[in-house]
């Protein structure tokens, strides 16, 4: 809508301000990265459709917190930002692993796997060529959740998280597989 575009844009400027390598030397800059962006975007938004709901066609991820976009803290509801800008991957059916601690009192965890594309073709059927599957495994090594989509550049794994008996706390598993990889990714 009208008023969504100038409130995200100014949460992404604070975001690219607060990640700067020279304002915080610990967390890797943001700068150039779209895809570490609209991942952060989509982890930190407040699900409308319920805490664990997936994004879709109708809402999208949700209703944009730009507190917990932006803080790189501990908050009191458990939100914990993470951020990994692993290597591509080079070959179909190449994965790569990520490990995310996970504390007793988190209610929600988010996973959110993004990358760009190259622009596509004039004329062409879509956009995304290649696809990239995600799967997250708590610290008992079971599978919590996963996204395998083919129609974007974007995948997500929102599970309710220890707090809510759900699942195990400590280390978990993320794992990103390369299933299609034509352009490079």
């Amino acid at each position: 809508t009208s008023m969504a575009a100038p409130h995200v844009t100014g949460a992404v400027a604070q975001l690219l301000d607060a990640t700067a390598i020279d304002a915080n030397p610990d967390t890797p800059g943001l700068a150039g990265r779209p895809d570490a962006v609209k991942a952060l975007l989509r982890a930190a938004a407040v699900p409308i459709l319920g805490p664990f709901a997936q994004p879709d066609d109708e809402v999208g991820a949700g209703r944009l917190d730009a507190w917990k976009l932006v803080a790189d803290q501990d908050t009191s509801d458990g939100w914990r930002r993470g951020i990994f800008l692993g290597p591509a991957l080079q070959n179909v059916n190449d994965t790569d692993t990520f490990i995310l601690n996970v504390p007793a009192d988190a209610d929600r965890v988010a996973v959110v796997l993004a990358w760009t594309e190259d622009a596509a073709a004039s004329g062409a059927c879509g956009a995304v060529s290649n696809n990239l599957d995600l799967e997250v495994f708590d610290s008992a090594g079971t599978l919590v959740g996963q996204s395998a989509t083919t129609v974007d550049n974007v995948e997500t794994v929102i599970v309710p998280g220890p707090a809510q008996g759900a699942a195990a706390d400590g280390t978990w598993t993320v794992r990103v597989a390369a299933s299609a990889l034509p352009a490079g990714a």
